[in-house]
């Protein structure tokens, strides 16, 4: 009797371990089962599918061919202008995702000391003066006064650089008219960074020997100038912060001969922006002692 006991106790260890061994194996096997089993009911299934889906194109063709021109036509007509509405609502969304990235680069700018920034979008360019002057869409209510410089975001070489669009000439209570380096109604200081000289933009309203540049004069002759130098603000109106970049020098009148009785020299700089329609956000830079930005 107790020999049968063993027996069973013994048997049923082996069962159990033979359950484990089975179990594991088939788990083991399981994947590729799944992928035999699957290979077999696509290929098992494909004549059937193929057959379904060579029907439906026959029967679609038939109904297309069955189809007056008219119907064609109009058909055609509809796919076209619903490939044109998806063309543009794509164009429409990248130009709202880059309007978003210039203008979370220009909220990313450092703050200047004893100034602030005011976002603003431009809404109106002059279409007789497009590259001399156009509007923003912040006035006095954002505590905007006549002679604030406006700055821009252009792009070089993967990085972003603010540079001067202009300075507000007018302001009225909820837009500003802004004016660029290219308006010959422009006149105010510039420094050149490696000459150490100060001149005046469109000083002698000189004509420019091309459509992109604006001329510098009363620039002193002793000092020695490089094509490309950086042309920057100066420190001598308080409105307007020191060094903000305006553009790059690049043409220089030619050395005073022995005789001449030139006391200053000219040249021509190439503005940072050059079309102001580039951008479609800029930054007012507003001294702190005109007031909080109305809500």
């Amino acid at each position: 009797m107790k020999n049968v006991r063993g027996g069973r106790f013994f048997f049923n260890i082996y069962f159990v371990i033979i359950i484990i061994l089975a179990g594991l194996l088939i788990w083991a096997a399981a994947p590729a089962l799944g992928n035999f089993s699957r290979r077999i009911a696509a290929d098992f299934f494909h004549p059937y599918l193929a057959a379904a889906a060579s029907v439906q194109g026959a029967i679609a063709d038939r109904t297309l061919l069955a189809q007056d021109k008219e119907t064609l036509a109009a058909a055609l007509g509809n796919t076209r202008e619903e490939l044109a509405q998806a063309l543009a609502a794509s164009a429409r969304f990248d130009a709202v995702k880059k309007e978003n990235n210039e203008l979370r680069a220009l909220l990313q700018l450092e703050p200047l000391v004893n100034y602030r920034y005011v976002a603003g979008e431009v809404e109106q360019f002059d279409p007789l003066y497009w590259k001399k002057r156009f509007r923003l869409n912040r006035g006095s209510d954002s505590g905007i006064i006549p002679g604030c410089a406006v700055i821009a975001l252009i792009d070089n070489n993967n990085q972003n650089y603010a540079v001067v669009a202009g300075f507000v000439r007018s302001v009225s209570q909820h837009s500003s008219e802004v004016i660029t380096l290219h308006n010959p109604e422009l006149r105010m200081p510039v420094k050149l960074v490696d000459a150490n000289a100060v001149g005046y933009i469109n000083g002698e309203n000189l004509p420019a020997p091309l459509e992109d540049l604006a001329s510098i004069s009363y620039l002193p002759l002793q000092n020695q100038y490089r094509i490309g130098d950086s042309a920057v603000t100066t420190d001598f109106d308080p409105i307007i912060p020191a060094g903000l970049k305006l553009g790059e020098l690049a043409i220089m009148d030619s050395d005073n001969p022995v005789f001449s009785s030139m006391l200053y020299r000219r040249g021509y700089l190439r503005p940072a922006l050059s079309n102001p329609d580039e951008a479609n956000f800029m930054l007012i830079i507003v001294p702190e002692n005109t007031g909080e930005q109305k809500p």
